[in-house]
């Protein structure tokens, strides 16, 4: 009996171990493979692998390269928060206290906008391109 608990104890520290390997692992490989590369729509799971910016990193990026008004830094938070977290609809709108339709709403009027302005397209590729940001 007592040789059973020691195989069993054993046994947990191997699964433990193999565990944080293979996070590390998959670590290594989002860094090495996937940072750098966009999402496919044909592999969501590589999506899901590659990591994505939080809520907060997308609007601290904002804040720190948007000079325009606050109302249209907020729309654009929103905006880049609904392309590039893979964060619900839901959660990005509790986060900025609006309703899915609302988000939606502001979500266009900013994405209309990039289509018709070069200085906004510009402001935004700033934005998702400074490696500080953490956004891509």
């Amino acid at each position: 009996m007592k040789a059973l608990t020691h195989i069993g104890g054993l046994f947990n520290k191997l699964r433990a171990t193999m565990l944080e390997g293979l996070q590390v692992l998959v670590g290594w490989v989002r860094e090495k493979f996937l940072n750098k590369k966009p999402g496919d729509r044909e592999l969501p799971a590589l999506r899901q692998l590659a990591g994505r910016p939080t809520l907060k990193a997308i609007c601290r990026a904002v804040e720190g390269k948007f000079a325009g008004p606050p109302a249209k830094a907020r729309r654009l938070s929103m905006y880049l928060c609904r392309r590039h977290t893979g964060v619900r609809l839901k959660e990005i709108g509790v986060e900025f206290g609006v309703g899915e339709s609302a988000l939606t709403q502001a979500s266009r009027r900013v994405a209309e906008e990039l289509e018709s302005s070069q200085s906004m397209r510009e402001c935004v590729w700033e934005i998702v391109r400074d490696p500080n940001s953490s956004i891509v």
